[in-house]
C-alpha cells in the first residue's frame, strides 16, 4: 500500500456565467427551437470544467465532450472468442441484434405529452439510444483508431510503421520521446459518451538530440510523456423535457428521460471497466436538459461487456441480467434528487460531488494505479537518529494531530494561569473591602488607633 497524499479542498462550487449564459441559450425557444440534445453539451461540459480546476498533486484533470472510449477489433475479436458459444444455429437464423435492446427500452422511448411542433420534429429523428444500440452489429465503415502493441500484432501487414516512432507503452526509448503508430483497424468501434472527465499525469522528457526523427515528437510533446489516464466520470445527457410541461407531467417527463440515459450508460459502464481494468469505481452523471442527478457506481453493479456484445443472445437469461442491472442503476439515482444546473442547490450537489467523491477517488489512485505516480512524502527521523523515518502520510497527519492536542494543552495551560491570577486580585480585593468595613463599624476612635499603630 502506497503512501497516501493530501488533496487541499478548493472553495465551493459556484456556476459561472458561461454556465448560466448557456443553460439560458440551450432553454430558449430562439437559440434551441428544436430542443436538441446537443444545445445542453456547452452546459454540462462549461460546469465539469469548472468542477475539476483545482489542484492535485498527482497531475490534471479535464472534461471532454464525446471523448472516445475506443474498443480496438483485436479486443473484440478476443471477447467474442472468448464469448462465442460451443455450437452456433444455422446460416438461416436471422438473428439481427436489436430485439433485447428494443425490448429492454420499452417505456423510455414514449413521447411527451405536449410536446409542441418545434419539438416534435426533433423527438421523432434519430435518437442516442438507437445508434448505441448499434454495437451489437459490426460497423460499416472502416476508420483509424490508436492501437497499442498487441494489436498491432493483429494488423501486421496493413501498413508498414515509421522509424523512429514507439508507442507510450513501451517504456522510455534512450533519448527519444514516444509516438503512437496509426494503423487501420476495420473492426474497432468507437464509443463516444456525451461528456466525461478524464485524469493525465505528465512527466519531462529528457531531450533527444535535435535533428533526430525523436525530437520532432518531443517538440510536438513539448517535452511531456503521458505515463497515466483514466476516467472518472462518465455523463450521458438527454434532449430537455418539452417546455410546455408543469407539474406531475413535467415530473413524469424527467423520470422517463432520465431512464432513457440510464439504458444508454450501461453500455457506456460495460465499455469502461472493460478498458480499465484497475478501476473499482467511477462517478455517473444523467441529465435530461438542466436536470441531472448523480451515483457511483461500483464494478460489482454495472454488467461485463459479455452482455452487450454480439453474443449476448447465446449467454443463457442475458436479457434479464441486463434489465436487473439498469433496475438497480435507476433505484440508485433516484435515491438523488434532480438539480437544476445553475442553481444553489446545484450548486451545493456539485460541491458535495467534488468533496465525497472526485477527491477521494483521487487519493486512491497509488493503489489501483500502477503507472499513477504519487508524491514524495516527506519523512522525520526519531530522536537521536536512533528513531526510525515516518514514511507515510497518515503518520505525520497523526504527528500533527498531537502537536495539535500539545499546542490545545498549552493554551488550556495558560487559560488556567490567567483564571488563577483573576482569583487572586478578587480575593485581595475582597480582603481590602473587608478591611474597609471592618473599621467602619469600629467608629473613627479605632480608626485612629489604627492610625496611629502604623505610624508607630
Amino acid at each position: 500500500m502506497r503512501p497516501k497524499f493530501k488533496i487541499p479542498l478548493p472553495d465551493p462550487f459556484q456556476s459561472s456565467e458561461r454556465i448560466k449564459d448557456s443553460v439560458a441559450a440551450a432553454y430558449s425557444y430562439t437559440h434551441n427551437p428544436r430542443n436538441t440534445e446537443v444545445q445542453w453539451y456547452p452546459p454540462y461540459t462549461e460546469t465539469f470544467s469548472v468542477l475539476v480546476d483545482f489542484f492535485t498533486p498527482i497531475g490534471t484533470l479535464s472534461a471532454a465532450q464525446q471523448f472516445n472510449m475506443c474498443l480496438s477489433g483485436a479486443a473484440l475479436n478476443a471477447l467474442e472468442l472468448q464469448d462465442a458459444p460451443a455450437q452456433t444455429d444455422s446460416d438461416e437464423d436471422d438473428y439481427d441484434g436489436f430485439s433485447d435492446a428494443e425490448e429492454l427500452e420499452e417505456g423510455a422511448d414514449a413521447l411527451d405529452e405536449g410536446a409542441d411542433e418545434h419539438e416534435a420534429e426533433d423527438v421523432n429523428g434519430p435518437r442516442r439510444s438507437s445508434r448505441i444500440n448499434k454495437m451489437r452489429r459490426r460497423p460499416k465503415r472502416r476508420g483509424k483508431i490508436q492501437v497499442g502493441p498487441k494489436d498491432q500484432q493483429a494488423a501486421q501487414g496493413n501498413e508498414p510503421s515509421a522509424q523512429g516512432q514507439h508507442d507510450d507503452d513501451d517504456g522510455p526509448q534512450p533519448g527519444d520521446v514516444s509516438m503512437s503508430n496509426t494503423i487501420p483497424d476495420a473492426n474497432g468501434k468507437d464509443n463516444l459518451p456525451d461528456v466525461m472527465v478524464y485524469h493525465l499525469q505528465t512527466k519531462r522528457r529528457i531531450p533527444p538530440n535535435p535533428g533526430s526523427p525523436a525530437y520532432t515528437s518531443y517538440m510536438r510533446r513539448l517535452g511531456l510523456q503521458v505515463i497515466h489516464q483514466c476516467f472518472l466520470i462518465i455523463c450521458e445527457i438527454k434532449r430537455a423535457p418539452s417546455r410546455h410541461l408543469e407539474g406531475t407531467a413535467l415530473e413524469k417527463a424527467i423520470r422517463k428521460l432520465l431512464q432513457e440515459a440510464v439504458v444508454d450508460l450501461l453500455t457506456y459502464l460495460a465499455i469502461f471497466f472493460h478498458i480499465n481494468q484497475h478501476a473499482s469505481s467511477v462517478i455517473v452523471v444523467v441529465g435530461t436538459g438542466p436536470w441531472w442527478r448523480w451515483a457511483i457506481v461500483a464494478r460489482h453493479e454495472a454488467p461485463g461487456y459479455s452482455l452487450i456484445g454480439e453474443n449476448a443472445d447465446y449467454i443463457p437469461d442475458s436479457k434479464q441480467q441486463l434489465g436487473d442491472y439498469q433496475i438497480a442503476l435507476s433505484k440508485k439515482l433516484r435515491t438523488r434528487e434532480a438539480h437544476y444546473l445553475g442553481e444553489a442547490d446545484s450548486d451545493l450537489e456539485w460541491t458535495r460531488l467534488r468533496q465525497r467523491a472526485l477527491i477521494p477517488m483521487l487519493r486512491k489512485h497509488g493503489d489501483e494505479y500502477p503507472d499513477c505516480e504519487t508524491p514524495a512524502v516527506p519523512t522525520r527521523q526519531g530522536g537521536k537518529g536512533k528513531g526510525k523515518a515516518k514514511a507515510t502520510q497518515v503518520e505525520e497527519e497523526e504527528s500533527e494531530e498531537e502537536e495539535g492536542r500539545s499546542g490545545s494543552k498549552k493554551v488550556a495551560q495558560r487559560k488556567d494561569k490567567q483564571t488563577r491570577g483573576k482569583t487572586r486580585k478578587t480575593q485581595n480585593s475582597n480582603k481590602s473591602t473587608m478591611a474597609q468595613v471592618l473599621e467602619g463599624e469600629a467608629g473613627p476612635s479605632s480608626s485612629r488607633k489604627t492610625q496611629k499603630s502604623r505610624k508607630k
